[in-house]
Parts: C-alpha cells; sequence; structure tokens
C-alpha cells in the first residue's frame, strides 16, 4: 500500500513504514509540552470553555460551556450562544489552522493562539454570541484560478485543428 490515513508512508516493495515528510508543528509543539508537563493533557477540558488567559500552555479555566450554549455546530463552524461570569478567552479545542477567524458582536478577526496549539476569541463579562468559522479565500481564488486554467488548455487541445492557424517562423 502507497499510504494510509496514519502519519507513515509504506512504500512499495518495502515492509517498513517511513514517516512523511510532514511535521504538524502544532501538534509537535502540543507533545513536547506535554512530555514536559504530563499534567497538560486535553482530557480534563471540555471542547469549548473560558479561559483567563490563553499564553501558558495550562489553561486557567473559569467557565465550562455546555451543550446548551452550541447555537449550531458544523464542519467549518461553531456558533455559540452564552453569559460569562468574567472577561476572558473562548477557547475552542480545534488545532489553530490559517483562516480560521472568529466573530464576536460586530469584531471580527482571525483566532488567537491558546495554549499551544488551540484557538481562541476574546469575550467580555455578560452575553456572548461567537462564531469559530474556516474561510479560506486565498485557497478558492486559486482553485478557480487552476480550474480557469484547466478549462482554456481543454478548449485549445480540442479546438478543430482547421480553425488553429498554422505556426508560422
Amino acid at each position: 500500500m502507497v499510504g494510509d490515513w496514519t502519519f507513515y508512508n509504506k512504500q512499495i516493495g518495502s515492509p517498513k513504514a517511513v514517516l512523511y515528510p510532514v511535521k504538524i508543528t502544532n501538534n509537535l509543539r502540543f507533545y513536547d509540552q506535554l512530555y514536559k508537563d504530563s499534567s497538560l493533557t486535553v482530557e480534563d477540558y471540555p471542547f469549548v470553555f473560558l479561559s483567563t488567559t490563553i499564553d501558558k500552555p495550562k489553561f486557567d479555566r473559569f467557565q465550562n460551556l455546555s451543550q446548551k450554549d452550541v447555537v449550531s455546530f458544523a464542519t467549518n463552524e461553531i456558533h455559540l450562544r452564552f453569559m460569562a461570569s468574567n472577561s476572558g478567552y473562548v477557547v475552542f479545542l480545534q488545532n489553530q489552522y490559517p483562516h480560521w477567524y472568529y466573530r464576536n458582536g460586530t469584531v471580527v478577526s482571525a483566532t488567537e493562539k491558546a495554549g499551544v496549539c488551540f484557538m481562541a476569541a476574546p469575550v467580555q463579562k455578560g452575553l456572548n454570541e461567537v462564531r469559530f468559522y474556516f474561510k479560506p479565500t486565498f485557497i478558492k481564488i486559486l482553485s478557480f484560478f487552476t480550474v480557469f486554467i484547466l478549462l482554456f488548455f481543454l478548449v485549445i487541445i480540442f479546438l478543430p485543428s482547421s480553425k488553429r492557424q498554422p505556426f508560422q517562423n
């Protein structure tokens, strides 16, 4: 098998699995921190919670959010509505990648890094309506450009040769 869903590549003709030449840096940082401090495990945290600080590997959790605080959830979006007992951050235990944004009221910005590799958005004391969403605009533009180039070359290839101009020196 050429590859599977692990981080290993199984080469044809070789029984040994070889690591892919890809480094998931956020995950590596998290596991490096976990090696140094085994109490960092995410098992102790809910999927979404409020924290007073996000700049340390260990979160200072002050309020857990529950299922009733989730308005909607999709592959590339989570919409939350909750009452915060203090100002701080809502932490979403999802790896922070480029193109993730949040909206809290009228504020729209890129997500902030929480701990080693998760994402967060600032919240104020009181009612907050926060939406985390994935919006890869640049990737979409490049995809449309690639499709346009492909269609252009297909038209050139399948254009009848009688309508083509001969190449002249």
